[in-house]
């Protein structure tokens, strides 16, 4: 349980009970990651069907819906792809890039990119229909199980970050595993609730998390907390894409 409340003050802004971080209690606390995704998509479908009971108009729901993951985190992964749109737009070595991920001012590209970002995703929202947002309420989950698995497995591209100082104590073998069965159920859950639209959607996470894996070690040498952040929201905004581009088609 304790392992449960970091993972839930580490990763989101749902109020929990101040406990001491030690290596014992930091041991699992991957494995629950994707829990947040759950709870994020429970308040997903609660705004959405809300909505449309007090018959909402329909641009004020995408707006809702967009604001959900941002409010349930408190913004930290969408600070990440900020960071990470940042240090690419430099086009500089990977020390250049890690610099001004730890550089706590915003650049100008950063900005114009999160608000196409923003922009794109309230669109896709405002086309889903309750089969879309089920959809989504999947992704949130799978995409937080393979981040997880990544940050116990995948080399660290800044020993002593904040990625780094939570994933170390990590009992790497449990997690893994039980961040597998978070996928795998996950995944099945997308398809089933899905079909088609589902499989696409899991097939486009799998991309994403190929991309994410590749650009990690090519340009930064390994991964870091910025950069999960940066998978993640490629991952929601990826699936928000097909959604909305098949909402007018009987796939």
């Amino acid at each position: 349980m304790e392992s449960l409340i970091i993972a839930l003050s580490m990763y989101s802004r749902l109020p929990v009970k101040d406990i001491e971080w030690n290596d014992r209690n930091m041991k699992m606390a991957f494995a629950w990651f994707p829990l947040i995704g759950v709870i994020i998509g429970i308040f997903e479908t609660i705004v959405y069907e809300l909505c449309g009971w007090l018959n909402v108009n329909g641009n004020f729901r995408g707006a809702l819906l967009v604001f959900i993951p941002l409010a349930v985190t408190g913004g930290i992964h969408l600070d990440g792809w900020i960071d990470t749109r940042d240090a690419r737009s430099s086009w500089g070595d990977a020390k250049r890039k890690l610099e001004i991920m730890a550089d706590p001012h915003v650049g100008a590209f950063a900005v114009i990119w999160c608000g196409v970002y923003l922009l794109i995703s309230y669109g896709a929202w405002c086309s889903l229909g309750i089969s879309g947002v089920a959809v989504m309420d999947c992704v949130f989950v799978l995409e937080r199980a393979l981040s997880g698995i990544a940050a116990v497995n995948f080399q660290n591209a800044r020993p002593g970050g904040m990625l780094d100082l939570t994933a170390r104590p990590a009992d790497r073998m449990r997690v893994t595993m039980l961040l597998g069965l978070w996928t795998i159920a996950s995944a099945i859950a997308l398809i089933v609730l899905g079909g088609v639209r589902g499989l696409l959607a899991l097939i486009a996470v799998l991309l994403v998390f190929a991309h994410y894996y590749r650009t990690a070690m090519r340009e930064f040498g390994g991964i870091t907390g910025d950069l999960a952040g940066w998978f993640l929201q490629n991952c929601e905004l990826a699936v928000l894409v097909v959604l909305a581009l098949l909402a007018g088609t009987s796939i």
